[in-house]
């Protein structure tokens, strides 16, 4: 025996010794036919083996049918005669792996990458590189721009790659013949499986154990096995009567069946009680919302624990008596309720009635108070006017103003005893106002009335909302401009309101120039605003104000809303 038989031997016997007693593997299916697929399909194991797909299912191998894999992709035109031989999920993109190219999409399809030999597994790496493994030219990276063949430190990797996995932070490869991981945080290298005679294909389960075919052999290596990832239902069956429930436990488990084990706690439950056989029977349960929790467990691991929610209807018969107390006790508290809210709403709507009348009260008062404040001086300019008209023999010009005087004044007191007239009285009283103050004012402005000619002058409005605000129209605006003022009062009605506009050509309202009574007029503006608020909160009072080109005051514009009543 020369030294290459003996070496050759020698890392037999090492593999085998390797894969037999330091590796968790173990045979647990033997067929009679070669298998040359396997998988896991819907959760189960499945086989091709003389071109039947078989699964593993309660026990036993049933036949299934096999799955149309065949693709689609408009990509296959460009490779004709060519199929796709892995594909994976990359950067939110769909890439495949047909001949020695990488392409990126399936139908709007691009080149990713090309590669010395044929592409036959796929898989993303932890800091989200994607790893190509090749027929013959061993492990690639590429970042989706570049590749770049793999070479990690002191590690031999095989040339001929034929599957690829990753778990955590373990790349395992595989060349057709022996399944080997690399500890890519350590750089370590560790013999999972060698197969001397026979081609072997990898799969993975939904719990992280390797599941290897080797000819006729299928092989389970739980190297990396996740019990916490086991998946399990929970299946409710009707009891013998409403307070009974029955449920049974199911889980896919392949490896070792019989291990298999359900633990269950109901509702705030502290311990893990066992449900013999997967069964449990629940007897006697209270009425309502119940959560029950279950978990598998195989020898010291448990799977992540589950639960499911169900409800125990009511029985008459169990609740007769709190059902008439409750009814009885829901009555009376209605009752009790419904005096109270009587009583507390009778009391609100009263104290708002005195609010408001008290309110009411202060407003009218306030408004005698500035038509007492108004009265004196009004009174003293106009008949110091007429008084003038006369000195100067200006008799029929004396008559006509005393007699427009006559008029305001009749008007005045007919309105502090009412609280509305009509349009049309409104309209003559602020005439008779606008000429006696324009004959005070010695002619130091000129007046207008606009009316809308739909407007229905038989309306009543509130008395004395518009006096105040043309009086301040004169006193601020066009008096203290040193050319003539012009001031235009226009009103109009828009269904159930009425708009008066009122607009001067004066010094505008931010000049500074203010008289003794600017706070007074203020204060009336401010009562305006609160009787129109009175009324309803739609009924405003706005300014504007008018300006030259060059930016200088050029007037203002007030419009205040009227409620008609």
């Amino acid at each position: 025996m020369n030294t290459q038989q003996r070496n050759k031997i020698t890392v037999v016997l090492y593999y085998f010794f390797l894969s037999t007693f330091l590796q968790a593997s173990d045979t647990l299916f033997i067929r009679k036919a070669v298998i040359s697929e396997l998988s896991f399909q819907n959760n189960k194991l499945s086989i091709v083996e003389e071109g039947e797909r078989l699964s593993y299912d309660n026990y036993n191998w049933q036949p299934t049918s096999i799955p149309n894999k065949k693709c689609k992709c408009d990509f296959l035109k460009t490779f004709p005669n060519q199929s796709v031989r892995d594909s994976i999920l990359y950067n939110k993109e769909r890439y495949y792996a047909i001949s020695n190219t990488l392409v990126r999409s399936c139908d709007s399809w691009s080149f990713g990458a090309s590669f010395p030999s044929r592409i036959s597994s796929l898989v993303v790496m932890p800091d989200n590189l994607l790893l190509v493994g090749t027929a013959s030219d061993g492990l690639w990276i590429w970042d989706g721009s570049a590749a770049k063949q793999l070479f990690l430190q002191d590690l031999d990797l095989p040339q001929e790659v034929t599957d690829l996995y990753m778990i955590g932070n373990d790349l395992l490869v595989s060349d057709g013949n022996k399944l080997i991981s690399y500890d890519l945080a350590s750089y370590k290298k560790s013999l999972l499986y060698f197969s001397e005679n026979n081609k072997i294909d990898i799969t993975i389960d939904p719990i992280d154990n390797l599941w290897i075919a080797d000819g006729n052999k299928i092989i389970l290596n739980n190297t990396y096995e996740n019990i916490a990832k086991l998946v399990m239902h929970i299946e409710e069956q009707q009891g013998s009567s409403n307070k009974d429930r029955s449920f049974r436990f199911t889980s896919y488990y392949p490896a070792a069946p019989s291990q298999v084990q359900y633990q269950y706690k109901l509702d705030q439950d502290e311990n893990w009680k066992l449900a013999e056989k997967g069964l449990l029977e629940l007897r006697d349960l209270t009425s309502g919302t119940h959560k029950l929790y279950a978990r598998v467990v195989v020898g010291d691991e448990f799977s992540l624990p589950i639960y499911q929610e169900f409800n125990v209807a009511h029985q008459l018969s169990d609740t007769y008596w709190p059902i008439v107390l409750s009814i009885v006790s829901a009555l009376l508290l209605f009752a009790l309720l419904s005096l109270w809210r009587e009583k507390t709403t009778n009391k609100k709507w009263l104290e708002e009635r005195r609010k408001l009348k008290l309110e009411n009260e202060l407003l009218r008062s306030e408004q005698k108070v500035l038509e007492l404040e108004m009265n004196p001086h009004f009174l003293f300019n106009a008949l110091n006017s007429i008084q003038g008209l006369i000195a100067t023999n200006k008799n029929k010009e004396a008559r006509k103003y005393l007699n427009q005087f006559a008029q305001l004044m009749r008007i005045m007191l007919r309105s502090s005893k009412e609280e509305k007239l009509t349009i049309k009285d409104e309209i003559k009283f602020l005439t008779n106002y606008m000429q006696l103050e324009r004959l005070g004012k010695e002619d130091q402005f000129d007046f207008t009335f606009v009316i809308d000619d739909a407007l229905d002058q038989e309306l009543e409005i509130p008395v004395f909302l518009i006096q105040p605000i043309l009086e301040n129209a004169i006193i601020h605006g066009v008096v203290p401009k040193p050319t003539q003022g012009m001031v235009t009062i226009e009103i109009m009605q828009k269904e159930n309101q009425i708009t008066c506009k009122i607009v001067d050509n004066g010094v505008g309202r931010n000049t500074g120039i203010h008289d003794k009574r600017a706070d007074h007029k203020s204060y009336g503006v401010q009562i305006i605003k609160d009787r129109l608020q009175k009324y309803s909160k739609k009924y405003k009072l706005r300014y504007e104000d008018l300006k030259n080109k060059d930016g200088s005051p050029a007037g203002t514009i007030v419009r205040i809303d009227l409620p008609i009543l």
